[in-house]
């Protein structure tokens, strides 16, 4: 029962997914092929990838049942089963979006040497992290029994309320975005490799600056989770969600690919040059 924002955000979604995927691919075929140096930090990269996907389908599952419209437009049925598969693709988002951060951390980890960046990208991965478990947590547990949660027909009591919780993750997450990008440039130029590498390392991880604002405009949307509309108003906040989410793939993706370029497709482009 597609309608209202329901295409929308599938097409979002699901280009969150597509235009990601080409990088987990090229990174694994780098990182194996190419430099044999496959580390815990490229596994965690396809872990975010993976909860992306698993996002996008139970989205696409909300959907079906019409997530995206008025929730007065909805059957009792059908605004159960989409808020309860949204509950599900929200938990995946959460997920992704915290791996996402970890596995920038985990790079950003294999590249400084001095103890207090170490200290600095634990603390920010560690802040990350706990808040996205415990926000997950509160999803399941905001209302008892957990089907009051999405089913009006089920009585129960609600002693927590997700919004303030998504709110402190999403303040989280925004500083997080922004340290990581900009916290290169302050040892990237000392270390010791080619310039056009480090240039490429500090450039593709500004890019985690337009994930710090689809972060903001995430925080400012969050309140759609207190909405009574809630099939319909927590669209934006899930559409940015995955978002910000693909664009941190992309920005800790491009360094990885560097070596395939430049083993593969310089010398290919040179040869189409060439007279």
């Amino acid at each position: 029962m597609l309608g209202g924002d329901g295409p929308k955000t599938i097409a979002i979604l699901w280009g969150a997914v597509g235009i990601t995927w080409p990088f987990v691919i090229l990174r694994y075929y780098t990182r194996k092929y190419v430099v044999s140096a496959v580390g815990i930090d490229d596994h965690v990269y396809f872990l975010a990838w993976i909860f992306l996907l698993l996002y996008s389908i139970s989205t696409n599952v909300a959907v079906i049942h019409g997530y995206g419209q008025n929730v007065t437009d909805l059957s009792l049925d059908d605004a159960a089963h989409a808020i309860f598969s949204i509950m599900i693709g929200q938990t995946f988002s959460v997920l992704g979006t915290m791996v996402a951060k970890d596995s920038i951390g985990l790079f950003l980890l294999r590249l400084v040497v001095k103890p207090w960046h170490h200290v600095f990208i634990w603390t920010v991965m560690a802040a990350v992290t706990l808040s996205a478990l415990f926000t997950v947590v509160i999803i399941w547990i905001q209302c008892t029994p957990t089907a009051a949660i999405y089913d009006v027909r089920v009585k129960g009591n609600c002693n927590f309320h997700l919004r303030p919780f998504a709110t402190y993750l999403g303040v989280l997450c925004v500083t997080s975005d922004f340290a990581f990008a900009l916290f290169p440039m302050i040892f990237i130029w000392n270390l010791n490799m080619k310039q056009s590498r480090k240039v490429t390392i500090a450039g593709s991880l500004s890019l985690g600056c337009f994930a710090g604002v689809c972060g903001i405009f995430r925080c400012i949307n969050v309140g759609g989770l207190a909405s009574t509309n809630y099939t319909k108003d927590t669209v934006p906040l899930n559409t940015l969600s995955a978002i910000g989410e693909a664009v941190s793939l992309i920005c800790i993706g491009i360094p990885h690919i560097r070596p395939l370029y430049e083993r593969v497709f310089r010398p290919w482009i040179s040869s189409l040059s060439e007279p």
